[in-house]
């Protein structure tokens, strides 16, 4: 396969345009560092109205790969920062991002415009594009919605492979309703297009949803079969962690049903793991009360404990900020046998993006030469970082303590990233898509309620988020 495109690439003189082409099909086979390789985005500028549209969905699908690796907290910083306009023009390679990342309500405003075209539009890619707008839906608490638009589907499509995937969404739809009799029905129809041997993602995420369904149904033990299986598919080093991470949710979820007096220590893993997803900490919080703070490693030979949020460490004496190899070994600790991929720890560690991902590759490697001095040993294979769990470590020497903290409002952890932090009514609007008496209804009851403060500017009204945590 690879022969195949250096020889197109070859025929096509290496021209941006068959880069372009060349990367989207190693994302499809999920070749990500192959794909962002081609693209070869030296000029890193992202003044987007002054580029032409070759070199904008060069940008974008650099994004998406480092999304896909990833770096998802930058891919976001890079998406909040284009105007509607280009947004909507490029809908196809931004709402993705949008969606994998918790944040529905913009891929729903990209999406939407599908869903009105008539159905001799409604070709192949634009008829799978509607499948996202369904899961945007859904994950917006409406799968009434979801549902109605994967029934439209149905009545429009012959291919075998958007069958596949829709029984699958619409099974995932009516669990989300609460309709388990529903789900089942439709994921015994989507089984019929998997072999019970096959490995693809689609069949990954069929068999999650299935042991998310035996869970809710009190069927433990299949359930459990289902999540394993799950996760021996969707667990690859070096990718997007929530793939996988939500996978865990529901193993913690299964051994809270078995033993409820106890949180699970995966949940304790989700809590802390570097993440800029939300919804799964927010689950967690509907069964249990989330714990004031969460320690890594009680090991009687612990000599020191890193305070992360706090960047801070308690040992033989108070040290305040935490240099790399600290960071490093934080976050490493935390995430126990399961390991971060690398962008990810770029991601957490460095707030200026990874516009010279050269320099993070020389960062990582001079972190892992000090920890090594310190006897931590860690492994950094297929763009993924662990400790290394045979090695005799000075590892059990250190504790990591953090507070679980996330907000209860997803759209002030976006204005939180604009310029001074504030948002008008007319932000509301079109982010949360309500009606102007609507957002302003919403933005009222913010301030009764404490959330936010006001501030007026001539005639205008702005509003800033209060720290507020489950």
């Amino acid at each position: 396969m690879n022969a195949l495109i250096s020889s197109y690439l070859k025929s096509e003189k290496y021209s941006k345009g068959a880069r372009l082409v060349s990367s989207e099909f190693y994302r499809r086979i999920s070749e990500y560092s192959k794909g962002l390789e081609l693209l070869q985005w030296q000029n890193k500028s992202l003044a987007w109205s002054k580029l032409d549209g070759q070199e904008i969905r060069i940008r974008l699908q650099s994004v998406r790969l480092l999304n896909l690796l990833g770096a998802s907290a930058f891919a976001l910083r890079v998406l909040d920062s284009i105007t509607p306009e280009i947004q909507q023009k490029y809908y196809e390679l931004i709402a993705p991002i949008y969606l994998s990342n918790d944040r529905p309500a913009e891929a729903n405003r990209l999406y939407s415009f599908l869903s009105k075209l008539p159905s001799t539009e409604l070709d192949y890619q634009r008829r799978l594009r509607l499948i996202g707008l369904a899961d945007s839906y859904s994950a917006l608490g409406k799968p009434e919605k979801a549902i109605q638009i994967a029934e439209k589907l149905f009545k429009m499509s012959a291919e075998s492979s958007i069958i596949a995937i829709l029984n699958e969404a619409i099974a995932s739809y009516y669990l989300k309703s609460g309709d388990l009799r529903q789900c089942e029905v439709f994921h015994e129809r989507a089984k019929t297009f998997f072999h019970s041997s096959e490995t693809t993602v689609d069949y990954g995420y069929l068999l999650k949803w299935e042991g998310a369904r035996l869970i809710l149904q009190g069927r433990l033990d299949e359930a459990e079969s289902s999540l394993d299986r799950a996760f021996g598919i969707l667990y690859k080093k070096g990718l997007k962690p929530e793939v996988w991470l939500e996978v865990l949710y529901w193993k913690g979820l299964l051994t809270f049903k078995k033993n409820p007096k106890i949180i699970p220590k995966l949940w304790k893993i989700l809590l802390c793991y570097p993440t800029s997803a939300l919804w799964i900490q927010k689950e967690i919080a509907k069964h249990v009360s989330l714990p004031e703070q969460i320690t890594v490693n009680h090991s009687k030979s612990v000599k020191r404990t890193i305070h992360i949020r706090e960047e801070m460490i308690e040992g033989s004496e108070l040290t305040l900020g935490l240099d790399l190899p600290q960071k490093m070994l934080s976050h490493l600790l935390i995430a126990e046998e399961y390991g971060v991929p690398f962008y990810r720890l770029c991601d957490v560690i460095w707030d200026d993006g990874l516009l010279s991902a050269d320099l993070h590759f020389k960062r990582l490697a001079q972190g892992l030469i000090r920890l090594r001095r310190e006897k931590i040993e860690v492994s950094w294979k297929e763009m993924h970082l662990s400790l290394n769990a045979n090695s005799t470590s000075d590892r059990t020497e250190v504790q990591v303590s953090l507070q679980p903290k996330v907000s209860n409002n997803p759209f002030f952890d976006l204005v939180r990233k604009k310029p001074g932090g504030k948002f008008c009514r007319e932000d509301v609007e079109e982010v949360l898509q309500l009606s102007r008496s609507a957002a302003a209804k919403l933005c009222k009851e913010w301030i009764e309620k404490k959330l936010v403060v006001s501030e007026k500017v001539g005639r205008l009204v702005f509003y800033l988020p209060l720290e507020t945590t489950i």
